[in-house]
Formats: structure tokens, sequence, C-alpha cells
């Protein structure tokens, strides 16, 4: 079975008949004034061994000035700052102008984070204040799952453009929430992890759980997980829904 790794904590779930797609988008709100846009072009040097501590060690996808962080799952991250003129509005942070091509040999080269990877690409952005002056800070994992095709791809080029919204055309923004959890089917089991790490689940333990693997299709297994950590302090930050 493939290596799974997880910060905190996750669940499998055995779906009997179909597969559920999660579908992630979301744009962060913040306040700022003027627009701005940051172009990116991306140079992938294939995968490196990224050190957790002293001991541990996993095989990430790496390109030039990527930061890994556990809340991230260790994938790599895509950073941008802009510190505007003011504060006046809405601001929103959106991906425009993305270029992606295929990752290739991540496949074959030990990349373990393969799992962790999202269908589509998400902006964070979060909005810091010292001393009065104001900076947004926005970041994104630039990989995704086609799809389409299913095939892993990176982001080699982009804009992140910073979009103000005048305070007087701006309303107030009811969070959409999810009509039912993915938990609301299936069998689920949950699994409490102490540190990070790479962890595999086995045939064996499986079994001893209960599950009757003779009737299960591997295909409809799913392994479900959300980041821990302190909740963001900012209300618009982003947050797992489900």
């Amino acid at each position: 079975m493939n290596k799974i790794h997880t910060p905190k904590t996750f669940s499998i779930t055995l779906l009997p008949r179909f597969v559920v797609l999660l579908l992630c988008l979301s744009f962060a709100g913040i306040t700022c004034a003027g627009n701005h846009t940051v172009h990116a072009e991306l140079k992938w040097t294939g995968v490196k061994s990224f050190y957790i501590d002293s001991a541990t060690s996993l095989k990430v996808a790496a390109f030039a000035g990527a930061s890994y962080h556990e809340e991230s799952g260790y994938l790599p991250v895509y950073k941008a700052t802009w510190n505007p003129a003011g504060l006046m509005g809405d601001c929103r942070v959106t991906l425009a102008n993305a270029v992606y091509k295929a990752a290739g040999n991540l496949w074959r080269s030990g990349f373990e984070g393969n799992l962790l990877v999202k269908d589509s690409v998400v902006v964070h952005a979060t909005i810091n204040e010292v001393r009065k002056s104001f900076s947004i800070s926005a970041s994104l994992v630039p990989m995704r799952l086609n799809k389409v095709t299913g095939v892993l791809e990176q982001l080699v080029s982009f804009d992140l453009v910073f979009s103000m919204i005048p305070a007087s055309m701006s309303a107030k923004s009811i969070p959409a929430y999810k009509d039912n959890s993915v938990l609301a089917q299936g069998d689920w089991y949950k699994i409490s992890l102490a540190k990070a790490g790479i962890y595999r689940v086995t045939y064996d333990e499986m079994k001893n759980w209960g599950v009757n693997m003779q009737s299960v299709n591997p295909a409809n297994i799913r392994v479900y997980g959300n980041p821990g950590g302190m909740l963001p302090q900012a209300n618009a930050a982003f947050r797992y829904d489900d």
C-alpha cells in the first residue's frame, strides 16, 4: 500500500459504490487599498530530502524558494507579500494566467506527498499589522491532480492578483458550508497520531479493525485528514468546513 503522511489525525472510509471528490476552492477576504499583481515563474528541481527533525526526513517536491510546513503536509509552498498604501475596502487574492506541466518523474522518484495534493490550487491570504504598517501575505501549494486526466501537475508560471473592492461596494458575506459531511456515508476508522511522520496502513491492520477485506474494493478506500494546530486569529483566515 502507499505510504501516507499526515501531521495529526486522519480517517479511512470504505465507499461501497462510488467515489467522492472534494473540490476545494476558496478566496480569502481581507482589506487593502489599490490593485496589485505578482507574477511568478517557478523553477522546479525535482525531489529532495526535507528533514522534519534530526531523525525524520521526507521526500518532497522542490522548486527554488519553496517553503515547507506541517500545516501543508510538507508540500512545497509559494509565498508572496504585498505592502499596500492603506486599508480601504475588501481585497481578494486570486490565481490568474496559470500554466501547468505534468510532474512526470515525481511519481517514480520517491515523492511521498501525492495523496495530499488537491485537484485545484487554493490561495490563502492573511493580513499582518506591525506598528500601524500593513502587509498582505498570500500562499499556495503550486501542485494539483488534474480532475480530467488524474495526472499530477505543477504550476510553472502564474499571476497572483490582489483586487481591491471599495468599502461602499462590498457586502457582508455569509459563509458557505457543505450540505453534507463526507462522514455521512461509508464505514469510518479514526486514527490519532502522536507526531508527524510517514505511516503505513497494512492489510492485516485493517483486518484487525474488523474490515472484511474480501469484500472491499481497494479503489474505494479513501484517506481524509485536516492539519492540526491552533485556529487562526483573523476572522477572514481559511478554515476547514469538513
